[in-house]
């Protein structure tokens, strides 16, 4: 026998939208769940490359130079093509967990959970994990030439 409380929240979103509400006997509620913190960390992921892209490209530094010639401004011949990759790379990064997202919300409103294709995310972690090795070489080389 079911609470009051329970048949009042249930048919309030029942009306809300009744395609919703599931039976929780399988794992399709915790998937949800699961897409929605996937999608939290990849945004968060994507604001820390932002940060990253506009630090650099602000010559944000944690040390200053007392000399009366030193103007403040070093930039290396890579910081704008860096923080044009970070970039594309924070945007790539939100559209592709976007994408995920919706594509599974749209599953559990129909009534069934498929795992998306993972191709994409795999694509996009490759390429990032291949671009920051790289930009971080390139650094390291550029550091040890000047």
């Amino acid at each position: 026998m079911s609470s009051p409380i329970t048949d009042e929240r249930t048919s309030l979103l029942y009306r809300l939208n009744p395609s919703l509400i599931m039976e929780n006997t399988t794992s399709q509620p915790r998937d949800g769940l699961q897409a929605e913190r996937t999608t939290l960390t990849f945004t968060r992921f994507s604001a820390t490359l932002a940060f990253t892209s506009v630090a650099m490209v602000l010559n944000y530094r944690l040390e200053s130079s007392s000399l009366p010639e030193d103007d403040g401004f070093h930039r290396s011949k890579f910081t704008l093509p860096v923080g044009i990759l970070l970039i594309t790379l924070a945007l790539s990064s939100l559209v592709v967990s976007g994408f995920n997202y919706v594509k599974t919300i749209r599953h559990y409103a129909s009534g069934k959970i498929k795992t998306v294709s993972s191709l994409p995310t795999i694509l996009l972690v490759s390429c990032i994990v291949v671009v920051l090795l790289g930009i971080n070489i390139g650094l390291i080389i550029d550091g040890y030439s000047s």
